[in-house]
């Protein structure tokens, strides 16, 4: 009898609001009131997370982050498997969503990694990460 693999997912929702607590994200800084509203987020200059094999083969993956920057004309960089997406003009009034579509390698590995390409801190509220998805039929990184 031919076994079948197992179907595998990650469905994930990150919120930053307890000092130390990143829920297997990876990098410096701390999470620690924002003057901006005096909500707890985590100020750090880059990101990570890395699942390991999450996934059944290669699969589209979507992150969804909510972030602000500190300084005008942020451009948010987001590097995962299949190379890097970009996305510029990142809001400093408030923290706003920004979505990419990520893809696993054919092994079902998935990583990803966030960071401005300034290296100034990001102010980050929250990461959701789904897969599989379906993705859109847009191929550049959504700013919503």
């Amino acid at each position: 009898m031919k076994k079948t693999a197992t179907p595998r997912a990650i469905n994930e929702f990150s919120r930053f609001e307890i000092p130390g607590e990143t829920f297997g994200w990876t990098g410096e800084g701390q999470i620690h009131i924002d003057n901006y509203d005096k909500q707890s987020r985590w100020f750090s200059t880059s990101v990570n997370r890395d699942w390991g094999k999450a996934l059944t083969g290669a699969a589209d993956v979507e992150v969804v982050i909510r972030l602000r920057g500190e300084q005008a004309g942020e451009t948010l960089i987001a590097a995962h498997p299949e190379g890097t997406g970009r996305l510029n003009d990142i809001s400093v009034e408030k923290p706003s969503l920004y979505r990419f579509y990520i893809r696993s390698t054919a092994t079902g590995e998935v990583w990803v990694s966030f960071k401005f390409d300034s290296n100034r801190k990001m102010v980050i509220e929250s990461i959701s990460v789904l897969g599989p998805v379906r993705k859109k039929t847009t191929k550049a990184p959504i700013h919503p």
